[in-house]
């Protein structure tokens, strides 16, 4: 009996606390104000099948996204390997191609370097807070004149290395950036590939854990602090077969 009265004495208390909050507590579990189940109401039977409509159809959507996601994630990775790959070949061809000279070599490499580098980007880069100061005629000779240093310098030495290469791996850095590991002979050369402007394009070559555009930006930049910042002077030597500053080239 003292059960049973505790009992009452507690739904007097919930009904006293208020109408409105014991009502809607009670709605919420499905029954009346005398505890006993109820019919739901035509309106909540309809919220009900409502919400669980969009729950079904907001897993089907998280769903989908998952089995997608993969996908996608893959395809950049893929398309990057896909140039790299590309890019080694026809490199490859050129400088094993006994019948062609210096010149057409450099000629052929150079067209390549323009088909599979962001050679403006790079170039522009190359140049740091300098660029800002040139005038776009100076700009276009200065990345002219930037293409043709990097094959001479660089991409025409690679004649020695041999016709071997293997895919190791590729990583995404950032939203638009491919990093893809290679070996390139007996090198270790990582290829930063870039999405620029809906396509993929080199950015950097990193061989033996040395950044080709960070070693150039650096030499670039000494050069133009000791020479008040002259953008032709850059241009001048770049011309010339002497390099604008000596480093260990992993190439050599």
């Amino acid at each position: 009996m003292a059960q049973a009265a505790a009992a009452a004495s507690a739904k007097r208390r919930v009904t006293v606390r208020g109408s409105g909050r014991s009502s809607a507590i009670m709605a919420i579990a499905g029954v009346d104000e005398g505890g006993l189940p109820r019919q739901p109401s035509a309106k909540c039977i309809a919220m009900f099948h409502r919400r669980t409509i969009l729950a079904l159809l907001a897993a089907a959507a998280s769903h989908a996204i998952l089995l997608i996601r993969p996908a996608s994630a893959d395809a950049p990775a893929a398309e990057a390997e896909a140039l790299v790959r590309s890019a080694i070949t026809h490199a490859f061809e050129v400088l094993g191609n006994k019948a062609f000279n210096t010149d057409e070599r450099i000629k052929r490499l150079a067209d390549l370097f323009l088909q599979y580098f962001d050679v403006r980007g790079m170039s522009i880069f190359a140049l740091g807070p300098f660029a800002r100061n040139a005038t776009e005629g100076r700009r276009d000779e200065y990345v002219d004149a930037f293409k043709g240093y990097m094959v001479r310098h660089y991409f025409a030495r690679l004649e020695g290395i041999g016709d071997k290469y293997s895919i190791e791996k590729s990583r995404p850095e950032g939203d638009n950036t491919v990093m893809v590991d290679t070996k390139v002979g007996s090198y270790s050369v990582v290829w930063r590939v870039r999405d620029r402007d809906g396509e993929l394009k080199i950015m950097d070559l990193i061989v033996e854990g040395t950044s080709l555009l960070l070693v150039q930006r650096s030499d670039f930049g000494d050069l133009l602090r000791s020479n008040n910042g002259s953008i032709s002077q850059l241009i001048q030597i770049m011309h010339t077969e002497g390099r604008v500053a000596v480093y260990s080239n992993p190439y050599r």
